[in-house]
């Protein structure tokens, strides 16, 4: 009896400590919300003052323009994509993914789409690990590797097939040919010979020779090998592009060249979504269209 009396006490000075202590921990556990949720603001604010700063980095990193044409030509990139298309080392021609021709090796270019020069944000902003795998690359005539490089051209998505799209119109009534001896030479009568030769060794069929036959045709861009190109890297590309064409006044608006997304990301959740965000948030224009140099002819070499 006397034990059973001693367990009661207990329990009883036990449930009156605690009674005691909760108000204590519920002071404690209140403390400890209010201080995670003013970290939470704290954060929010931080992100938000952040936010135009990333939103003027991204503009001014992620430019296909004029002003940032590819810096870099990597003749063993372009010798991977060559060996993709099923091309031997010593092979005089390639074939251009977009207009599915053979034309003389050196005038054919190994172009990244995400390019070179951002590479060390590829993981981050694509989830690339290497931004020389054949998978971000194309292989173009040079002058659709001009108009691709300065984003006058995108492939967008319609009715589950990539179509070309030139968004310079003052762009749709040049040859071809023209503007390869134009990228070529500099001296016009060194162009007029270039092209001379361009158009009776290399003659185009009349649906592709120039860009505006190109406009809104459906584009193969698949190798033998079957490695096709990312699309998350040719929509990026798109976006970034067409946005740059406001800018430079090519089209009014976005809605002026309307495109669905088509990531394809394996995983399509995070990254995805971040990129969404960052273009969402860089929609409006940042730079002045004076900036951009007039002289759009010159490049490097392979």
């Amino acid at each position: 009896m006397a034990h059973n009396t001693w367990q009661l006490a207990h329990v009883v000075a036990g449930v009156s400590a605690a009674a005691e202590l909760a108000p204590q921990r519920l002071a404690e556990q209140l403390q400890q919300l209010q201080l995670r949720q003013q970290e939470q603001q704290e954060q929010q604010l931080l992100l938000a003052r952040m936010l135009p700063l990333g939103v003027k980095m991204f503009q001014r990193t992620f430019r296909y323009s004029d002003s940032n044409l590819c810096s870099i030509r990597s003749t063993a990139f372009k010798a991977q994509l060559l060996l993709a298309d099923g091309r031997v080392a010593r092979c005089a021609t390639a074939r251009c993914y977009v207009l599915d021709v053979e034309l003389p090796r050196h005038l054919v270019i190994g172009a990244h789409v995400f390019k070179h020069e951002w590479a060390y944000l590829a993981k981050d902003v694509l989830d690339i690990d290497d931004v020389d795998d054949v998978r971000n690359g194309l292989l173009l005539y040079r002058p659709l590797e001009w108009a691709f490089d300065t984003g006058r051209l995108v492939f967008v998505l319609d009715a589950g097939a990539l179509v070309l799209r030139v968004l310079d119109p003052a762009i749709r009534e040049l040859s071809l040919h023209a503007k390869a001896a134009q990228l070529l030479c500099k001296a016009p009568e060194q162009q007029a010979a270039e092209l001379a030769t361009l158009e009776s060794k290399w003659r185009l069929p009349e649906a592709r020779s120039t860009f505006g036959a190109l406009h809104e045709t459906r584009a193969r861009l698949l190798p033998p090998a079957g490695v096709s190109p990312w699309r998350r890297c040719l929509c990026f590309h798109a976006h970034v592009a067409r946005r740059e064409a406001v800018r430079v006044g090519w089209i009014a608006t976005e809605d002026d060249a309307p495109f669905d997304d088509y990531w394809s990301w394996s995983e399509e959740s995070e990254a995805a979504a971040r990129v969404r965000h960052w273009l969402e948030h860089s929609a409006q224009p940042l730079h002045p269209v004076s900036e951009d140099s007039a002289d759009t002819t010159s490049g490097a070499t392979e």
